[in-house]
């Protein structure tokens, strides 16, 4: 996991180095009870979960290939915070 500021505002990345998501399953994969690897263990709910607390904080989700071709990143981009008026 990794914080760091980009355009947007602040971008916060989760990685792993599983099977990952092929690029055209993954928006799909934010739905509940989507499920792209059956013989694995889970209910389909996770990417759901983050998607909707995401929103809650005005974030944008995003999914991505993992580096080096492995596994999943997610990136969660926050708005950047309003100047303080003093």
């Amino acid at each position: 996991m990794r914080t760091l500021g980009c355009a947007e505002g602040i971008c916060l990345e989760v990685e792993d180095n599983g099977p990952g998501i092929p690029a055209p399953a993954r928006e799909a994969a934010i739905n509940r009870f989507a499920r792209g690897e059956t013989s694995m263990p889970g209910t389909g709910l996770g990417l759901a979960i983050v998607q909707e607390i995401a929103a809650l904080f005005e974030a944008q989700m995003s999914l991505s290939e993992g580096a080096e071709g492995r596994g999943l990143r997610v990136r969660l981009t926050f708005p950047a915070p309003a100047a303080e008026s003093a």
